[in-house]
């Protein structure tokens, strides 16, 4: 049997890059790549910058779902 999560996604995914450096540290397109990945939405980059990016051989970009933060359910019994 299932169990319910009590916690539910604040609005759709929306889609953006995860990226992460072949070497130590790398800079592009305003932004500071390294190791651990990062991962930005494409609302927040310009055509050139995404293009930029994804053009970049030091770079390993991967499209992805960011899902919203989830935000925890109303408890009915708090209501008192």
């Amino acid at each position: 049997m299932a169990t319910k999560s009590k916690d539910q996604a604040a609005g759709p995914a929306t889609k953006g890059l995860k990226i992460i450096a072949r070497c130590e540290s790398f800079r592009r397109a305003g932004h500071s790549f390294g190791a651990d990945a990062k991962t930005i939405s494409l609302a927040d980059l310009t055509d050139d910058q995404v293009d930029l990016l994804k053009g970049e051989r030091l770079l390993v970009v991967q499209e992805v779902d960011i899902e919203p933060k989830k935000e925890p359910a109303a408890d009915p019994a708090a209501k008192k």
